[in-house]
């Protein structure tokens, strides 16, 4: 027995939700059918996305927008059989791709003797500009004579006036800065 579909109802997408970084690529797929789920595959397929949420090919391979975010119904597909369209969307999460760049360390702290500041930790970012949570920073002491410092940045002035290059490091996960410091008179 040979089944023939009946007029397109429906169009499904795979997956019809999904998180990628940003600018990674993701394959979807599309299934015309009608009413009762039969399968129909002379239907004509289109694809869209627009804007921050990326771009999409023929083929249904997208590629994400560069601005994490949560975006509803981002893809959307239509089929077209015999002058009946239909149409479905899937949502993507954008989430920020690696660590590209981090706001810089300041490059001198100027104190009294025994002053206590709370160093800044930096804010990672993706190339992108989308920011990365979750870096690690690790303040060290180079020179005693400047000071003290906690691992998470919390700096207690020494008690000798003078300059001290580099006598603060920071340590992230990709790369090391130093900071000097000056206790004033």
């Amino acid at each position: 027995m040979n089944v023939t579909h009946g007029a397109i109802d429906h169009v499904l997408i795979a997956p019809s939700a999904t998180e990628l970084r940003a600018a990674e690529t993701i394959s979807f797929t599309a299934r015309a059918s009608d009413a009762f789920d039969n399968r129909i595959e002379g239907a004509r397929i289109t694809w869209e996305a627009s804007g921050s949420k990326g771009t999409i090919g023929l083929e249904g391979i997208l590629t994400a927008g560069g601005r994490a975010g949560f975006y509803a119904d981002a893809v959307i597909v239509a089929a077209e059989l015999g002058g009946i369209s239909v149409e479905s969307s899937a949502s993507i999460r954008v989430t920020p791709g690696p660590l590209s760049h981090a706001t810089p360390a300041p490059g001198l702290i100027q104190l009294t003797p025994g002053s206590i500041i709370q160093l800044e930790s930096p804010q990672g970012f993706d190339r992108h500009g989308n920011p990365v949570k979750g870096s690690v920073v690790i303040w060290s002491v180079a020179d005693e004579n400047a000071g003290e410092v906690s691992a998470s940045g919390l700096f207690a002035a020494g008690q000798s006036p003078g300059d001290y290059p580099n006598a603060l490091f920071k340590k992230g996960s990709t790369r090391t800065t130093s900071v000097s410091v000056t206790i004033l008179s």
